[in-house]
């Protein structure tokens, strides 16, 4: 009896925490939202890396980068499944499948999307090894820039972490930008030094987002559409205003005058004739 009775607290014991966790993870995932959906792509530019020192690890396949387009391959709860087509400057490509949670930051699509609609203040769960341990990304600010021809509300992470002693010295600078409807990347640049007695290794890294099937571009890429329309109708003015001016300016012409012919009298019949 006294085992049936402890067997049944255990199972009591095991569902109050296991209905405990549920409730801690399903609090956690309802502040995550995917905002990609599956078959939307990114295609992204500006490819650009340099170095001094020793060679970084995979910095020349990525200088050597011409383009690459992202495709949202699936989407199961937070976890979102990607295909990278990268496109070389010598005109091979290469296709590769990333995967990761957004929610708890795992997997290996790292900075690549993160959770829709965050705003200042919120915490990223990146699972970037280019920032300490501890260190939890916060979105520093939420701002309007033009990507892939349209303005877009973005957040921005930005990170700078120095070390210096007299016999080390170590810096990097971070600098992120995700759309927030969306939450994919649209900007990264990033710099690093690291200096020690003998060695000196420097290097920096930019790419960003150019096309994409997340929303309608510009009529003219690059240029947003109220900046476009204030030109053309600036244009507008200055060329009826020119087109006034001209018409004033150029004298009517003066009427020419033709005299008429003044009317020869009839003669009078004559008699022989009536």
């Amino acid at each position: 009896m006294r085992n049936r009775m402890t067997h049944a607290l255990t199972l009591k014991i095991d569902l109050i925490m296991f209905t405990a966790m549920l409730i801690t993870f399903t609090s956690t995932v309802s502040g995550v939202t995917v905002g990609v959906k599956e078959d939307e792509w990114a295609k992204y530019g500006n490819f650009s890396a340099s170095w001094t020192g020793q060679k970084p690890l995979g910095i020349e396949e990525f200088n050597n980068t011409e383009w690459a387009v992202v495709t949202v391959q699936s989407i199961s709860g937070t976890t979102v499944t990607v295909e990278w087509l990268t496109h070389y400057k010598n005109g091979t490509e290469k296709t590769t499948t990333e995967s990761g949670d957004i929610a708890t930051g795992s997997g290996d699509i790292s900075f690549l999307i993160i959770s829709a609609n965050l705003g200042r203040g919120d915490t990223i769960p990146l699972n970037f090894s280019g920032v300490p341990d501890g260190v939890s990304p916060v979105i520093n600010d939420t701002v309007t820039r033009t990507y892939a021809g349209a303005q877009r509300e973005v957040n921005y992470w930005g990170y700078y972490f120095s070390n210096v002693s007299t016999m080390y010295n170590h810096t990097v600078d971070y600098d992120f930008y995700w759309d927030k409807a969306k939450g994919i990347l649209c900007e990264f640049t990033m710099s690093m030094s690291n200096a020690s007695i003998g060695f000196t290794i420097s290097y920096a890294m930019r790419m960003k987002i150019n096309e994409t099937s997340m929303w309608a571009g510009g009529i003219i890429p690059g240029v947003p559409n109220y900046m476009l329309y204030i030109i053309i109708a600036v244009v507008a003015i200055v060329i009826i205003v020119a087109a006034v001016f001209v018409m004033r300016k150029r004298k009517a012409p003066t009427p020419t005058i033709t005299p008429s012919r003044e009317k020869e009298p009839t003669a009078a019949p004559s008699k022989e004739e009536g």
